[in-house]
């Protein structure tokens, strides 16, 4: 018996309130059941007088609320994800590459240094792994319709070697993007 007591207790010290009212509620029921108390009588003729319809209700809208975020959490896991790349040295952008598709979120890292490699055609980016950055998830329209658009924003220690010549640093920046056949350089 004791250590049902002392599992009781534990279990109190956290969750006053909720277990306030279930031992409120079950001595109700256990009132209304076995006992013919005047008050009690009172409070269930009050009622079924109407009032039990309000927990019905509230159940329903409940159910609605999680039904309606679960079809938009489904929603947002089923648009075509793309992701966005800012490639950065010294604090300004030195290449980007725009929408290129993504096919999970968790490939993101990897993706991004694919595509810089590509650009760059080189074997090795250097950069800082904990400078990082990720924004996004956010839903954008386009034209094809409703994506899920990611961003990411690499810090390179080093400007590669293949850059120097095509780009100007703080000046102009190395693009790709869309149908991604051919990188251009723009003004940053």
């Amino acid at each position: 018996m004791r250590p049902f007591v002392v599992t009781v207790k534990h279990a109190l010290r956290g969750y006053r309130i909720p277990a306030l009212i279930v031992i409120l509620i079950v001595i109700a029921f256990l009132c209304d059941r076995f006992g013919d108390i005047g008050f009690l009588k009172a409070v269930r003729n009050w009622w079924q007088g109407g009032w039990d319809i309000y927990p019905g209700v509230a159940t329903l809208l409940v159910a609605l609320v999680v039904w309606f975020g679960e079809a938009k959490e489904d929603w947002l896991n089923e648009l075509p994800k793309k992701l966005s790349v800012t490639f950065k040295h010294a604090g300004k952008d030195v290449m980007r590459c725009r929408y290129a598709d993504l096919a999970n979120a968790a490939d993101m890292r990897a993706l991004a240094q694919q595509i810089g490699l590509q650009m760059t055609k080189e074997t090795r980016l250097n950069f800082v792994a904990p400078l990082i950055k990720q924004d996004g998830g956010e839903v954008e329209k386009t034209d094809e319709g409703h994506i899920r658009h990611y961003h990411l924003h690499v810090a390179l220690t080093e400007m590669p070697a293949s850059l120097t010549g095509k780009i100007t640093e703080g000046e102009s920046v190395l693009v790709w993007e869309p149908p991604f056949e051919d990188l251009k350089v723009e003004s940053a």
